[in-house]
């Protein structure tokens, strides 16, 4: 099963997010993974900063991540890869 990082500490986003791809993907989140570290989030956008997310994290921890955005009409997920 192909694994992807969940860009957040979140659990009711992470257990969301397992119940609609718990099959396809190995969800882990940043915890998981052991990622402490603040992420930088300084692009300008929210587009910008998920896709900062995807860089980072793959550089890092060698992974694909689904980051996430937040917005008043609630939360959208960007499926991304940084490769």
């Amino acid at each position: 099963m192909k694994k992807l990082i969940f860009a957040t500490n979140n659990e009711h986003k992470v257990e969301e997010i397992r119940n609609k791809l718990g099959g396809i993907f190995e969800i882990s989140t940043l915890k998981e993974i052991g990622c402490t570290e603040e992420i930088p989030e300084d692009s300008g956008t929210l587009e910008g900063n998920a896709l900062q997310k995807a860089h980072y994290l793959y550089n890092n921890y060698g992974c694909n991540c689904l980051p996430t955005r937040n917005r008043p009409a609630g939360t959208k997920y960007y499926p991304m890869s940084a490769q």
